[in-house]
């Protein structure tokens, strides 16, 4: 609920109620709270403070401002449903791998951290054992994508700091390779999504370094050197993309971006100096 402006007159008690949130008024005595009274400044206070709520809990008074009385009972809340949120077995199955896949295919984000979202926490604590360590490595190939899948169903949900949190776990699982490369790509995409450009710009050149397919590293990569103002390289990422077959609409942003702020120069410049790219690796 939206705060509004504090009532003029605390006798009307509608009024009040709107003021503090009345589902928070509801919730409150299920988890032992009082409301007493809601308190607000006297008209011309040469200081004036914001309105505050008394409220008691058992034998306890305080007095609390609107937002923080309402935190408290979100924090019960969440408390409350935490408890009584079934305790799911923990078992990897890599199996469910594909299932995972298949769910994340078709857009069904919560039937992945269905499948996902428990592997999290144990196989942070795994890698840290001689099990862990000793597992062969297309296991461990296995449970970096698996946990490359859920950081792309955490970041479609925005929730960006547990994305990065179980990308970098998966790394952590393999430390080389392609898969690590498509890890790193999802980082940097991840930082841009997250407005941080420069720091994208060293994640998707790892990402490349380590094999990750250059025709999806390419746009992404171009999007961020044109939000740093780096238009030539933008351009240059945009042409290799290009003539990887990159679909025009895909990178046309960047490009048309880029072309405004140097294309005569860059032009003359792809005059003179043929291309990088051999034909081979551009078809």
């Amino acid at each position: 609920e939206e705060l509004t402006d504090p009532p003029s007159d605390l006798d009307n008690v509608e009024a009040v109620q709107r003021f503090i949130g009345v589902r928070y008024l509801l919730l409150a005595p299920i988890f032992g709270i009082v409301v007493h009274e809601l308190r607000l400044d006297e008209p011309g206070a040469r200081t004036p403070q914001e309105p505050t709520i008394l409220i008691g809990l058992g034998t306890l008074a305080d007095e609390v401002g609107i937002e923080e009385f309402r935190e408290v009972i979100r924090e019960a809340v969440r408390r409350e449903e935490q408890a009584s949120r079934p305790q799911r077995p923990f078992a990897i199955d890599l199996g469910k791998i594909p299932e995972a896949e298949a769910a994340m295919a078709r857009g069904d984000i919560e039937g992945t951290l269905e499948i996902l979202e428990p592997w999290a926490g144990p196989l942070s604590m795994l890698l840290r054992t001689p099990q862990g360590q000793g597992l062969a490595l297309d296991a461990k190939a296995a449970l970096a994508r698996a946990l490359g899948l859920l950081g792309a169903a955490y970041a479609r949900k925005q929730e960006f700091a547990s994305a990065e949190e179980v990308l970098r776990l998966g790394v952590q699982w393999v430390q080389d390779g392609e898969i690590t490369g498509q890890l790193f790509a999802q980082l940097g995409e991840l930082s841009l999504m997250q407005g941080q450009p420069g720091q994208a710009i060293g994640l998707l050149r790892r990402a490349l370094a380590l094999g990750s397919p250059r025709e999806n590293v390419l746009p992404v990569l171009a999007d961020c050197f044109v939000q740093r103002g780096r238009f030539v390289a933008a351009l240059a990422c945009v042409d290799e993309a290009l003539a990887r077959g990159v679909p025009e609409e895909r990178v046309k942003h960047a490009r048309l971006a880029s072309l405004e702020k140097v294309g005569p120069v860059y032009r003359e410049f792809k005059r003179r100096v043929p291309s990088a790219i051999p034909a081979s690796r551009a078809s």
